[in-house]
């Protein structure tokens, strides 16, 4: 018999099997050339050509890539590509389908949280950025009017004489760092032989309260034992004091009785606790705020407070050379501070991440979850006998934080 047109049964997974009839689609593998699946007759109109079949044979075999191929065309993959293909999209279904359920659940979460507290953080970012601006904004006044042959800003803010002169020098019109306190620099030369630079923290109350002391934790170089260089931090020595009044002030907002804003005020201070305050106060207000070396050069020796930029008579400049007069300018504004401990950066669970020791040295300032009515404690673990007064949504608010009111 002949057998020279015969037939071959087409092994599985093969185009014959699925289409007996041609096809005239181009099909793009992901990483490779265009196979073009009509038949290449080549003038050959009787039964398909042995070289025909085995470009059927190589196109059944091709493995598609990143992109899926339109649907119409899957029926040119094998029944094990298939099934691959179909596990996977069940798999990526799955993934899916878990992630919006956490996004749900996510947002019913952050929606059990008051309306007010959020809008309070976009408020105070917002003033944020005014403040930074406004800061920038007074650098480029001063600069003009120490240009002036007579100015009647700066005659005010230095109580400058007949014979005195105020000079600009060279310096950044940027903001400075956390670890700059000075702000702005400005020379004045009185009578001709005396003169005085001062180093200016410039403070800008229109928009808001004024930050002193911004999401400080316990875990700073200025409060350990060994900080920079191995050396005790500047504010170590403040830690008993600052230690009892958090503790304090947290148990006492965690049972209820405070809110999270607390004004000096309405806090009873211990004789430890206040001057701990002081020197916190003073090094965040004229030395610096974040983990630098706080040389001299950047340390501030006077403070301008500004309500409205464009009012000359809102700008008050405030000269303090020397340690005590820092002291007196701090408890001059003790009306007007204003603590929180808030959250930042989820420091209390990143701790814990890090070792035990650290976990124990930074949950001081930390909001408690339990509390001990009897020995009026709170403690951000659970501890026997104690009652559970946090919620389990809430992140840990372990950062100390104060403002100046206007």
């Amino acid at each position: 018999m002949d057998t020279t047109n015969k037939q071959r049964k087409p092994s599985e997974g093969s185009l014959a099997s699925n289409h007996p009839e041609p096809i005239h689609e181009s099909v793009q593998a992901s990483h490779g050339p265009t196979i073009n699946a009509s038949p290449a007759t080549h003038g050959n109109t009787g039964p398909e050509s042995k070289l025909v079949k085995n470009k059927k044979r190589r196109k059944a075999t091709i493995t598609y890539g990143r992109y899926s191929p339109p649907y119409e065309n899957f029926a040119l993959l094998s029944t094990r590509e298939t099934r691959r293909v179909e596990a996977r999209d069940q798999k990526r279904t799955a993934k899916l389908q878990a992630r919006t359920n956490a996004e749900f659940d996510k947002a019913e979460e952050e929606s059990k949280y008051s309306k007010s507290a959020v809008d309070s953080v976009l408020i105070r970012k917002e003033e944020g950025n005014k403040g930074e601006k406004s800061e920038v904004q007074i650098k480029r006044i001063l600069e003009l009017e120490s240009e002036k042959e007579s100015s009647p800003l700066l005659s005010g803010m230095f109580n400058l004489g007949k014979m005195d002169t105020v000079r600009f020098p060279p310096q950044s019109m940027e903001k400075a760092s956390n670890t700059e306190k000075a702000d702005c620099f400005m020379e004045v030369e009185r009578d001709q032989s005396i003169k005085e630079l001062h180093k200016i923290s410039i403070k800008f109350v229109g928009s808001g309260d004024c930050s002193i002391v911004n999401q400080d934790h316990r875990a700073k170089k200025a409060y350990l034992p060994d900080g920079r260089n191995g050396e005790e931090g500047l504010l170590f020595h403040c830690l008993g004091g600052l230690d009892t009044l958090i503790s304090r002030l947290n148990y006492e907002r965690a049972i209820g009785e405070r809110q999270q804003d607390i004004h000096f005020t309405d806090i009873d201070f211990t004789a430890v606790e206040r001057k701990a305050m002081e020197d916190v106060l003073v090094h965040h207000s004229f030395i610096g705020a974040g983990d630098g070396a706080f040389q001299f050069e950047v340390q501030a020796n006077s403070t301008l407070t500004v309500r409205n930029v464009n009012d000359p008579s809102t700008w008050v400049l405030t000269h303090c050379p020397t340690l005590e007069d820092k002291k007196k300018y701090v408890q001059s504004k003790w009306s007007k501070y204003t603590l929180a401990i808030r959250w930042k950066g989820m420091q209390v669970e990143k701790s814990y991440e890090k070792s035990q020791k650290l976990r124990d040295w930074v949950s001081v300032w930390a909001l408690p979850r339990f509390i001990n009515r009897v020995e009026k404690k709170g403690y951000s673990y659970q501890v026997d006998g104690c009652e559970y007064v946090g919620n389990w949504w809430e992140k840990p608010k372990c950062t100390l934080n104060i403002r100046m009111k206007k």
